[in-house]
This record gives C-alpha cells, sequence and structure tokens, in this order.
C-alpha cells in the first residue's frame, strides 16, 4: 500500500512540474542586461513582477555597482500592461513618464524597447537583449 501511495504521489507532482513549466510567464523574472549597456563599472538588470491576476505588471531598471550588487546607484520604477494580444508589455517610467516595450526573445531572454535614454542614467541606454538571472 506504502508503493502505491507514493507512486500517485510522485505522478501527481510530476504532472503539477509539468504544468507549472508550460505555465510559466514569459516577462516575469530578473533579467540582467546583455552587451555594453552599462559602463565598466556598473551593472544592470530588470525585475518584472506580476502582482495580480490582471494583465498588469510591475518593472524596475536597476543600475548598481559592478562588484557588489547591493550598493545600488539608481532604480526606476514602472508599471506595464501586457498587450491586447500577449505577445509584449507596454508601459511607462513612473517618475519620468518615459514609454517602453517589451518583447519575449529567442533563448529566454527578453528585448527591452524604450523611447529616448535611460530614465535614470542619461547617458546610458536601457534598449536590447537581456538574459534571466538564476533561473
Amino acid at each position: 500500500m506504502k508503493n502505491q501511495t507514493l507512486a500517485t504521489l510522485l505522478a501527481g507532482l510530476l504532472a503539477f512540474s509539468g504544468t507549472e513549466a508550460l505555465a510559466r510567464n514569459l516577462f516575469v523574472g530578473d533579467w540582467g542586461a546583455d552587451g555594453d549597456f552599462c559602463k565598466n563599472n556598473e551593472q544592470c538588470w530588470i525585475e518584472i513582477e506580476k502582482p495580480g491576476k490582471a494583465n498588469k505588471y510591475t518593472l524596475k531598471f536597476v543600475v548598481a555597482d559592478r562588484f557588489d550588487g547591493s550598493k545600488v546607484r539608481c532604480s526606476a520604477e514602472a508599471t506595464a500592461e501586457k498587450s491586447s494580444r500577449g505577445n509584449f508589455l507596454a508601459g511607462e517610467f513612473t517618475k519620468t513618464g518615459q514609454p517602453f516595450r517589451v518583447f519575449p526573445w529567442k533563448g529566454g531572454r527578453i528585448e527591452m524597447h524604450a523611447v529616448g535614454s535611460s530614465p535614470c542614467v542619461l547617458s546610458l541606454t536601457i534598449n536590447g537583449l537581456y538574459t534571466a538571472i538564476g533561473n
């Protein structure tokens, strides 16, 4: 009886984990900048969360010390909404009103398109590809 119960429990866990993997949100997560977005002494990333069940998202762009990510030099928060087709996020940064779009990309990455320069550091662009951090 123990083996049958254990087998049923394992089958349920495997089915649940497969469903979770298929249902993964393409936008939610932490994303590190690919390429030369940041200056040599900085690191940049985007944090995207979906606090509720609607198509609303929160986004935070962060610029930190290259060697110590806890030393945040600048951050900018934003709100976004998934497009009606579900293929990108559209939003704007809270303080600047700067619009942006986030697209899912090949290889589990996202691509950021913002109008103008960074809402954080004017000499910095945030446009380009970002790779998932810790996934």
